[in-house]
């Protein structure tokens, strides 16, 4: 395997997604090239980071999930809600009843939250700051 086969599936070899052939052949490869071998250590150091950034934080998730539930209970209407529901110890969620129209999109929310989202996603990245290659 060449140097420019390799670096193609470093990316891949990171994420386990190559054939163990494939594996055999980058291993060998980079314990003979010095050159591949240092990228191969700078593209598992940002992996790594990469993994550590975007872990989520138990404590968050468990914050917005409750904010989401609350916000869904706010937007259903009222009706025969409290015989088609499922108790949990921090939110109350309807069944779905048979004939019964679903609640309307907001899609407000939704647009605020993927822009949301992509902001976070640029701050994490940052691409202004990594030059091209």
């Amino acid at each position: 395997m060449n140097c420019e086969e390799v670096q193609n599936l470093l990316d891949a070899y990171l994420d386990g997604e190559t054939t163990q052939e494939q594996v055999e052949s980058i291993l060998g490869h980079l314990e003979r090239c010095e050159d591949c071998n240092r990228e191969y250590q700078s593209r598992a150091e940002q992996s790594a980071e990469l993994r550590t950034a975007l872990s989520p934080d138990p404590e968050m998730l468990a914050r917005i999930q409750s904010g989401v539930f609350n916000s869904l209970r706010e937007d259903e209407t009222a009706g025969s809600r409290a015989e088609n529901t499922i108790e949990t110890p921090q939110l109350t969620m309807p069944l779905p009843v048979r004939g019964q129209k679903r609640s309307q999109i907001n899609w407000g929310r939704i647009a605020l939250a993927m822009a949301a989202g992509f902001l976070l996603a640029a701050l994490l990245f940052q691409p202004w700051n990594h030059p091209p290659r």
